[in-house]
């Protein structure tokens, strides 16, 4: 966050955070979402604090929390009230009101949300602490002056050391009655990016006459990305709602597959 508010600074840019899986999670001191000029966050039913749907969206700039509130609802106060605004730039069509039982269910949410982060820290801790010493497992690591969520738990292999890649480990560990996931299609290939097409059938933004650049989708482009879809596996079921006795089963599946990583190699060669 350092270094993208230091370029958006220095280019005029605003920096809108995406924090959707971090509430209540700091940087340096600072809450996640407060960081850059805006901050957004999902309450969706899979989120750490939920609402069924919707977000909350948090600025520190009256003006942006002005615009916001206009955005919510067509603009329409501009002229049922005659406010004074000086741009109506991306007023047009958009709807994103919460209702009332939402924003009530997200303020009692709300009220939970440290003792939740703190009950998946131990959870993950009592996890991790099981599985140490794994040959080639890489738990997940935290940088100085920051705190994680783990709204998902990420783990890396080195294949080097276990033989074979992560869907491999996947689908191992799944037929011991887990639910990791692995091999997730990049949102480039995504047929937006792939097809070009997002407003319209002409392939705006993409190649609208004023965007001058040259996006290149392919996975050719994107090494990293390539990498990561064959050391790294994650899951979302270590949330609150589950026990210590859970999490014991998941140490008991990854010793299982471990102490059998050479009847594992030989499968993935078929």
């Amino acid at each position: 966050m350092d270094e993208l508010n230091a370029v958006a600074k220095a280019n005029g840019l605003v920096v809108i955070e995406d924090a959707a899986q971090s509430p209540g999670i700091r940087y340096k001191g600072r809450y996640t979402g407060t960081i850059g000029d805006m901050g957004v966050f999902s309450l969706n039913c899979h989120k750490i604090i939920q609402t069924g749907e919707g977000g909350v969206i948090v600025t520190d700039s009256d003006e942006f929390a002005g615009r916001l509130r206009l955005i919510r609802n067509h603009a329409e106060a501009v002229v049922a009230t005659g406010m004074a605004v000086s741009s109506l730039v991306n007023m047009v069509g958009w709807n994103y009101r919460m209702n009332e039982v939402e924003a009530a269910v997200g303020k009692v949410q709300l009220r939970k949300l440290n003792s939740l982060l703190v009950r998946r820290r131990q959870l993950v801790d009592r996890f991790l602490n099981g599985v140490k010493g794994l040959s080639g497992l890489r738990p997940p690591s935290i940088r100085e002056g920051c705190e994680h969520s783990f709204y998902r738990l990420m783990l890396q292999i080195d294949p080097d050391i276990i033989g074979f890649d992560a869907p491999v480990l996947v689908e191992i560990l799944n037929k011991e009655g887990m639910d990791f996931y692995a091999g997730y299609l990049p949102i480039n290939l995504f047929p937006m990016y792939q097809q070009q097409i997002a407003f319209g059938d002409r392939g705006c933004p993409f190649r609208c006459p004023w965007y001058e650049g040259k996006p290149d989708y392919s996975m050719d482009a994107l090494p990293v990305v390539q990498r990561m879809r064959k050391v790294s596996f994650t899951t979302e079921v270590i949330t609150h709602c589950i026990a210590e006795t859970d999490i014991d089963e998941m140490i008991a599946a990854f010793h299982k597959v471990w102490a059998r990583l050479d009847e594992v190699r030989d499968y993935a060669k078929q």
